[in-house]
């Protein structure tokens, strides 16, 4: 994966490193929440506040929050 795809505040699908966009009713990422921040977050995101509440976390073996929507 290259990227997330958001649709206002809800992520949507992934962009892969070929450019293709894939979109999916749930999105898991299985690289931990510092590297999925880091890594897979677009440039133009406007998630500050959580961003910084994920950079806060210690190194961890893994982290994962699940949502029923």
């Amino acid at each position: 994966m290259e990227s997330l795809l958001f649709d206002n505040d809800c992520v949507v699908g992934v962009v892969t490193t070929d450019g293709e966009e894939l979109y999916a009713d749930k999105v898991v990422s299985d690289i931990g929440a510092r590297e999925t921040v880091n890594r897979l977050l677009p440039e133009d995101h406007d998630h500050q506040a959580w961003v910084d509440e994920i950079l806060s976390f210690g190194f961890n073996i893994c982290h994962f929050s699940l949502e029923d929507v």
